[in-house]
């Protein structure tokens, strides 16, 4: 059987001015099936995972200092333990502890340990009002004075004396939660506008000083803080790539994986 195609209905491959095939032409044809490989491959359900720690980060960490709330070393007579759940030694005995401790510290075990008690005033908010309104329509905006406070340091020796003494020179003005890349982009560009200082904020473990306001920034400072930012926006099983949010924790990423 055979039939006969008019000139209309056959492939029409693009040519340059030489008459040749354009490889413009055969790439982009190339890119397109990729694509659509791509498509088939890549799933693009977000896989939005809860937030291990939340706004109020003191509901669940210690405000003064490093660790969570729950867990601690304790004494109970002469056996130490540690508390909690969260971890492998959790409410096991540690005989050696507490000899350990006082030999190499040289720890008097029979005081009670300082607790510091939470500041009664914290600075004034330097963020005007029109520019909270505007953040707020973006994502989630705290001006609270303990919000501002543990967010202010890190984890150096003199961050902990610093947040325990409460004398910070500068704290932010104020914590915002964006949870896209393009609530960042808005909050960015706000900035721009306003002309307010941004540092973006993660666990709180920094030991180098990067979360640490200037002393002598007149500017407003506004935390940006990434922890609800845990998102794995796609995957794709073909390439073995994902596109994961900044603060997802790895053994969330192993355990959906």
């Amino acid at each position: 059987m055979s039939a006969t195609l008019d000139s209309s209905e056959m492939p029409q491959v693009a040519k340059n001015n030489a008459g040749t095939p354009s490889n413009n032409i055969v790439n982009k044809t190339f890119s397109d099936k990729k694509k659509d490989n791509d498509n088939n491959s890549r799933l693009n359900n977000i896989i939005k995972v809860k937030s291990v720690i939340p706004r109020k980060r003191q509901d669940l960490l210690k405000w003064y200092g490093w660790g969570y709330k729950d867990s601690m070393f304790k004494l109970q007579g002469d056996m130490a333990y540690f508390t909690g759940n969260r971890y492998s030694i959790g409410e096991k005995p540690l005989p050696h502890l507490q000899k350990w401790a006082v030999d190499y510290f040289n720890i008097d075990t029979n005081k009670p340990p300082k607790i510091p008690k939470l500041p009664t005033s914290y600075p004034e908010s330097r963020l005007p009002g029109n520019v909270k309104q505007e953040l707020e329509k973006i994502a989630p905006v705290s001006v609270d004075g303990l919000d501002r406070l543990i967010r202010a340091h890190g984890q150096t020796l003199k961050d902990i004396s610093y947040v325990r003494t409460n004398k910070f020179p500068r704290i932010p003005d104020a914590v915002i939660w964006p949870n896209s890349h393009e609530q960042v982009v808005q909050i960015v560009e706000s900035a721009s506008r306003h002309r307010f200082v941004i540092i973006p904020f993660g666990g709180g473990t920094s030991v180098s000083g990067a979360v640490t306001c200037p002393a002598k920034e007149r500017r407003p400072i506004l935390v940006l803080d990434t922890s609800e930012m845990n998102s794995i926006l796609w995957l794709d099983k073909e390439q073995l790539l994902a596109r994961i949010q900044v603060k997802i924790l790895s053994g969330f990423i192993y355990y959906i994986l």
